[in-house]
């Protein structure tokens, strides 16, 4: 059985192997006080951290606001979907909310962004839920105690439509409970809990750790066979796997109570931190330095009460780039690996206006079509979210913001007529021409131009039927200049 646990939610900043940074702990506790924690209730323990390029900020407001979902039981895990609305799991029956009458929620509920309840929302399940993790296509992984949900038999870890209603072709069918969940980046399902034994999860023999495939929900190759409990799983950008929990043994190796896996193999690599009792927070800051928490009271060769941060061996590497149309953020290394990414752009770093949510491909993110100002300062802020704290309960964030100049983008000039054959080398014509910028565009042949190189800010010109040897001026109003003003440029055009 699991003693009383203290819950912890965090993330924060960077780079080198087993050692423990430099840290102040946030609970001086003595053994004796430890112990009575242990033998009493549940106790939630919750830091928000907000991740800003790299440095820790914590932003807090003084007083409650009118958000009351009035839970008549514990709550073990929140997380915010994107579009704002929140999902809850763990051991209530009722919720009341912002001071309404009791509704009727067993274990999992969804609220409105104002803590009004979803009321679509009801999969109704009839033990605690402990983990709650998004999929990229909306669906809501859910584990814990519970057997059924949505009034048919799914033990421990069962998967529910966006609505809530549950997806019937996914049954992992776990033999003993389930404490964490995290989706890889490639979409597979990592478990942690107390499972065990023959066809434990996923059809196969699994001990407290296991991977899912995201269609079938069947166990894959890898296989870390832990002796005791896991409790919390975090994976770092590179796709490695951090594990805490109750065990002294994973990946093939001694690794007392908290490990990091090979995300192939599931073989322990050479971070052994060493904890002398229960780990069972775990969360990665922007620069790849692991924070811990538990009943642990050495942990990396040094006194540390119940929390830690833990150097790193990797380096956390990252790097936003933006143009007018398109943001790339990609990572690499050590860091936290997201499970969703949102972009924002604002022109004083302060007032930010969303710009949509960003696509992954490994670990880059990307949001493409946009229209961004250009020839002018603007900023441009990447968040990525992804779970961390004990049973993966909380949702940490990491924030990135880029100072950038976009160029305009090149605009495309069609010639659609040329001059007349019989005009004179240094007349004066006007040629048919059109801009995908809208903007007038002329052109007019002269005597006087000599060949020049097109410059940067010039647009491509794409000439239709033109006499092969003939120069052009071209005239153009053109929005890539700091002045809006007319740029005479000469070019030969050639068909």
């Amino acid at each position: 059985m699991r003693r009383a646990i203290e819950k912890m939610k965090t993330l924060t900043s960077q780079t080198k192997a087993t050692h423990v940074a430099a840290f102040t702990s946030l609970a001086r506790t003595t053994s004796k006080a430890i112990r009575a924690i242990k033998k009493t209730t549940l106790i939630l323990f919750s830091v928000a951290v907000l991740l800003a390029g790299g440095a820790a900020a914590v932003r807090g407001q003084s007083a409650l606001d009118g958000f009351d979902p009035n839970a008549n039981g514990g709550i073990s895990v929140v997380v915010v979907q994107p579009d704002g609305k929140i999902l809850i799991g763990g051991g209530f029956s009722t919720l009341s909310p912002n001071g309404g009458a009791a509704v009727t929620r067993n274990r999992i509920a969804r609220l409105n962004a104002d803590g009004t309840l979803d009321t679509a929302f009801n999969p109704n399940a009839n033990s605690d839920v402990n983990a709650i993790a998004l999929q990229a296509d909306g669906k809501i992984l859910m584990g814990g105690f519970f057997t059924i949900v949505g009034g048919q038999t799914r033990n421990r870890i069962a998967r529910l439509n966006p609505d809530g209603t549950l997806d019937t072709a996914f049954d992992p069918n776990a033999n003993g409970s389930v404490y964490s969940i995290w989706v890889q980046a490639d979409g597979k399902i990592l478990v942690g809990g107390d499972f065990s034994g023959a066809n434990s999860i996923g059809g196969a023999t699994r001990n407290r750790i296991a991977r899912l495939d995201a269609m079938s929900g069947l166990a894959d190759s890898f296989n870390p066979n832990a002796d005791l409990i896991v409790y919390a799983i975090a994976i770092q950008t590179d796709g490695k796997i951090l594990a805490g929990g109750e065990f002294t043994n994973i990946g093939g190796q001694t690794r007392n109570r908290i490990a990091r896996l090979d995300a192939t193999t599931g073989l322990a690599d050479s971070f052994d931190p060493n904890a002398n009792d229960y780990v069972d927070s775990i969360a990665v800051q922007a620069d790849g330095k692991v924070l811990a928490g538990g009943y642990f009271t050495s942990i990396g060769g040094q006194t540390r009460s119940l929390f830690a941060r833990l150097s790193n061996d990797t380096a956390a590497l990252q790097n936003l780039a933006t143009t007018q149309t398109t943001i790339i953020w990609t990572r690499s290394g050590s860091g936290p690996q997201f499970t969703r990414v949102t972009f924002e752009d604002s022109t004083d770093n302060v007032n930010y206006s969303s710009l949509g949510s960003g696509t992954r491909s490994g670990n880059t993110w990307s949001l493409t079509g946009l229209s961004l100002s250009a020839l002018q300062n603007i900023y441009v802020r990447a968040r990525g979210y992804y779970p961390s704290g004990s049973y993966d309960g909380s949702e940490s964030i990491r924030e990135s913001i880029r100072n950038a100049y976009p160029a305009k983008s090149d605009q495309t000039i069609t010639v659609g007529t040329h001059a007349p054959a019989s005009a004179a080398y240094n007349s004066q014509f006007t040629v048919a021409a059109t801009a995908d910028s809208g903007l007038a565009v002329a052109y007019s042949s002269s005597g006087v131009c000599t060949r020049v190189a097109v410059e940067p800010y010039c647009p491509r010109v794409v000439p239709g039927s033109i006499p092969p040897t003939s120069i052009w001026l071209l005239t153009v109003l053109t929005r890539r200049c700091a002045r809006k003003e007319v740029k005479n440029r000469c070019f030969e055009l050639k068909s």
